[in-house]
C-alpha cells in the first residue's frame, strides 16, 4: 500500500487475501476507491447494500469472532476516516504499490466507478456537470480501460505520475460540488394556473373572471 496501515487495515488486507474471504471479493485498493464514492455520494446508501457489494453477493466466513470484529472494524473504521479526512481536507486514497515503489491507481478508480454505478441516475447531474470534465477525468482516465487506451501514452504516464495528489484533490472537489449543491434552495414551480381553469381560491368562478382579473 501507499500509506501507513494502522493494525485494522492489515487484518482487512490479510483476510481480503486469504482463502476465507469469497473468491471475487474487493481487494484492499478496489475497496477503498468503492468506499469514496459511496461516502461522497449525495444520497445516503445503506451499509447493507453497499456490503453486499464488497463480497460480491456471497457470505464473507470468518475464523473466529476475533477475526469477523477485525475485518468488519477495519472497513467501517476506513469508512468513517473517508468521512473526516475529505471534511478535513486531507484525504488520501489506498493505492497499490509495486516492489520497486511505483504506485498503482488502478483497482482504486475501478472500486470508485462501482459506487458511483450503485446511484448513476443521483451522479447523473454532477456526471453531465462541466466540473466533472475536470474532477472526475483523472479517475475515469484510470478507471476506464476504454479511456485510458485512448490517451497518449506520455499522457497516460504523467497521470500516473501525479495520481497520489491529482485522485485526492478530484475527490475533495467532487465532494464540493455535492456538498455546495445541498445547500442551495430547491425551487418548486406551480402548476401554471389556465385563464379559463376553476380559480384556487374556491370560489367556483373562472380564474380570469375572479383572481386572475388582477393578472
Amino acid at each position: 500500500m501507499s500509506t501507513d496501515q494502522p493494525s485494522l487495515w492489515v487484518a482487512l488486507d490479510a483476510y481480503l487475501e486469504s482463502a476465507r474471504s469469497p473468491l471475487d471479493c474487493m481487494q484492499m485498493s478496489e475497496l477503498d476507491g468503492f468506499l469514496t464514492a459511496v461516502v461522497i455520494c449525495p444520497e445516503i446508501i445503506p451499509a447493507d447494500e453497499w456490503t453486499t457489494i464488497i463480497w460480491d453477493g456471497q457470505q464473507p466466513v470468518f475464523a473466529d469472532e476475533a477475526e469477523r470484529t477485525a475485518v468488519l472494524g477495519g472497513i467501517t473504521g476506513r469508512y468513517n476516516e473517508i468521512v473526516s479526512t475529505i471534511d478535513d481536507g486531507t484525504y488520501a486514497p489506498i493505492f497499490w504499490e509495486e516492489t520497486d515503489g511505483a504506485v498503482v491507481p488502478f483497482n482504486w478508480a475501478e472500486g470508485f466507478l462501482i459506487g458511483i454505478g450503485l446511484r448513476e441516475r443521483i451522479w447523473q447531474p454532477f456526471l453531465k456537470s462541466d466540473a466533472a470534465s475536470q474532477s472526475l477525468f483523472p479517475i475515469l482516465a484510470l478507471g476506464s480501460e476504454e479511456i485510458s487506451e485512448e490517451m497518449a501514452p506520455e499522457d497516460l504516464q504523467t497521470m500516473l505520475a501525479d495520481c497520489e495528489t491529482a485522485v485526492p484533490a478530484s475527490v475533495i472537489e467532487i465532494a464540493r460540488y455535492w456538498r455546495d449543491g445541498r445547500r442551495k434552495p430547491v425551487r418548486r414551480q406551480e402548476p401554471k394556473q389556465g385563464r379559463n381553469d376553476p380559480c384556487a381560491c374556491g370560489s367556483g368562478r373562472k380564474f380570469k373572471k375572479c383572481c386572475g382579473a388582477t393578472v
